[in-house]
């Protein structure tokens, strides 16, 4: 429900339709007071692809709830980084400072992934190849990554 981006490619509704249509939601979140989810059907559409869909733990229970009901292969990573690099990587931003406080509740879900990784001494780039990689290696067909 947040307004739109410049060249964001996510589809934005406004808050009144957004509540209308809860149900169609695999899961959803309030974030910076604007609402945040993933339509049920992006996933059922997307089921013969690999795709990764980046969520917060607490997120992590519905997606794969889903996908074993819907008998969708998935994995499921957590991407760690250590407190000072995490403060490094979201200094003068303000608003994603309070993430740094769920961290530590984060951690008792790390029981619940299948792969941890560590993203500390990794740009961007290379967190990518290393999924790709993750990928390739568990030769899941239809893979989807949460």
């Amino acid at each position: 429900t947040r307004p739109p981006r410049k060249n964001d490619d996510k589809i934005y509704i406004e808050h009144n339709e957004f509540c209308r249509i809860l149900d169609e939601f695999i899961e959803y979140t309030k974030y910076n007071n604007y609402w945040y989810g993933r339509k049920k059907a992006d996933i059922l559409l997307a089921k013969n692809e690999n795709i990764i869909v980046d969520i917060e733990p607490i997120g992590l229970y519905k997606y794969t709830e889903f996908c074993n009901l819907h008998n969708i292969p998935y994995i499921t990573i957590y991407l760690k980084c250590d407190e000072s690099e995490r403060l490094k990587r979201i200094k003068n931003d303000k608003i994603r400072i309070s993430r740094i406080d769920n961290y530590f509740e984060d951690a008792e879900w790390f029981k619940f992934y299948d792969i941890i990784l560590d993203t500390s001494k990794f740009t961007i780039n290379e967190i990518t190849q290393i999924i790709q990689c993750i990928i390739v290696i568990n030769k899941k067909q239809n893979l989807q990554v949460i």
